[in-house]
């Protein structure tokens, strides 16, 4: 019982230096400069149910910017509830209710520590926020986050001409490149640029090529298609052939019918059959 004791009394001690030695008060939490609610801390909003305090920890790393280094023994700390607006500080308070655990929270150089003991033997973890959340202070200096530089980037490209910005180290810009190919067409005849750049076959000279062959080709004697040697004139032959020697007055009128011009005429009251 008397080691018991001594124990407690040598951890408390030991505590007691390290919180004088980082000029925290003796809660064990820290509150470096102003913050949202005005005690020092920027406030989270957490809900869970039954989630790991290390995924807990990775969102609130992602919401403040603060780096996390916690012991590996509390990383699978089950955390339940819903906590609006509070400072961290708080939070951790409130989620390690009568548990022995330390924690230190450094605003200004945005840096959260968490133990489960004060041997200093034990094993950390450092969890560090997300580089692409919109939140994340990127410059500690000048507080910049990238919500800060995707609204600076979106003013920008308000206000300038995108084509006026050099497309590489050349200075040629994207207005210089429409302005040199609109004059370029402006004065080159296009019928004239070879369709390869192995022929020297151009739109204009297919033109040319396909009007004299019009023009000297008795379309009449073409084939119709490669799978035939009928040609139209052929056609035409043996339409006109046809119907020269078919009475277009004995041909059914609908398919499947006896009725033809003839016999409509032979019906006709006074109609003489010749």
């Amino acid at each position: 019982m008397e080691k018991q004791k001594l124990y407690v009394f040598f951890c408390l001690f030991v505590l007691s230096c390290m919180l004088l030695l980082s000029g925290v008060p003796s809660q064990g939490t820290a509150h470096a400069g102003r913050t949202a609610d005005g005690t020092g801390e920027k406030l989270i909003n957490v809900s869970s149910h039954g989630e790991q305090l290390q995924d807990i920890l990775v969102k609130i790393s992602n919401q403040t910017g603060y780096q996390v280094e916690i012991s590996e023994s509390l990383l699978d700390y089950k955390v339940t509830g819903r906590y609006e607006n509070v400072a961290l500080d708080s939070f951790l308070r409130r989620i390690f209710k009568g548990m022995n655990v330390f924690q230190v929270i450094d605003n200004d150089s945005r840096t959260v520590k968490i133990y489960s003991s004060l041997r200093g033997d034990e094993k950390t973890v450092v969890l560090a926020p997300y580089a692409g959340a919109r939140g994340y202070v990127l410059d500690g200096e000048k507080d910049k986050t990238l919500e800060d530089l995707l609204e600076a980037r979106d003013t920008f490209y308000e206000q300038v001409d995108a084509s006026t910005i050099p497309l590489d180290e050349t200075g040629i810009t994207p207005g210089e490149l429409q302005r040199k190919k609109e004059e370029y067409y402006q004065r080159v005849d296009v019928d004239s640029i070879p369709l390869e750049a192995k022929t020297n076959t151009s739109p204009g000279s297919l033109q040319q090529a396909r009007e004299k062959y019009f023009q000297t080709a008795d379309v009449d004697a073409m084939q119709l298609d490669q799978d035939t040697s009928q040609s139209l004139g052929e056609l035409k032959e043996k339409r006109d052939k046809f119907y020269q020697s078919v009475d277009a007055g004995d041909i059914p009128l609908e398919k499947g019918s006896t009725v033809t011009p003839n016999s409509l005429r032979r019906d006709l009251p006074g109609q003489v059959e010749k």
